[in-house]
């Protein structure tokens, strides 16, 4: 008695049975039907991740369930195409690259290292030193505003300077409107912003 392939069923004939071309035929359509039929529909239940689909991707699989396994893990696979090479789009459903990432983290990292620093001063006086608290990394300027209160008797405005890449201080300059003289107190107070100069 003629016996099936586990499979595929391929119908296989006894040593001792009769040649018969029926049979062959029939085992030839399924061959026809499991290489070039298989459910196209692009999802399987099981496969929701690509770590499914390589759980799926096993030998012993019919043709068939390859075929249908392989096309609805693709959808977890990257295609070069999908890749998104610039900031121009709005699409949520498509990937950054690589490099593009690396362009948005140096313009992140280098407009917090060009964030203004604020400070204030106290009990200073004219051509003292200031320390801002950090190291600048490019050429900056420095402004500097007065504080007055109903106390202040002392009037002065201070110069905007320039600072260099690599320093961590400015010296006060301040002018006493009063006297129109350098100040002379040794009390003065006020606030300073330092700002990244602008490149042309």
């Amino acid at each position: 008695m003629a016996k099936n392939t586990p499979n595929y069923e391929f119908e296989k004939p006894e040593q001792n049975d009769f040649y018969d071309v029926d049979v062959q035929n029939r085992n030839w359509d399924k061959a026809e039907t499991a290489l070039t039929e298989f459910d196209d529909a692009g999802s399987v239940d099981e496969i929701k991740s690509f770590p499914d689909f390589l759980k799926k991707f096993v030998t012993g699989n019919k043709l068939a369930v390859t075929m249908r396994n392989l096309k609805a893990g693709l959808q977890f696979v990257l295609h070069a195409g999908q890749i998104v090479n610039n900031c121009v789009t709005d699409n949520a459903g498509l990937p950054l690259s690589a490099a593009q990432g690396k362009v948005l983290k140096d313009l992140y990292t280098q407009l917090y290292s060009e964030m203004p620093i604020i400070g204030k001063f106290t009990n200073k006086k004219h051509k003292d030193i200031i320390k801002i608290g950090s190291v600048v990394n490019s050429r900056s300027v420095v402004c500097v505003f007065p504080r007055y209160n109903t106390l202040t008797t002392v009037r002065c405005i201070y110069s905007s300077l320039e600072i260099s890449a690599g320093e961590d201080q400015f010296q006060l300059l301040a002018w006493d409107t009063n006297t129109q003289n350098d100040s002379t107190s040794t009390n003065l107070e006020g606030y300073y912003i330092v700002m990244p100069m602008l490149s042309k």
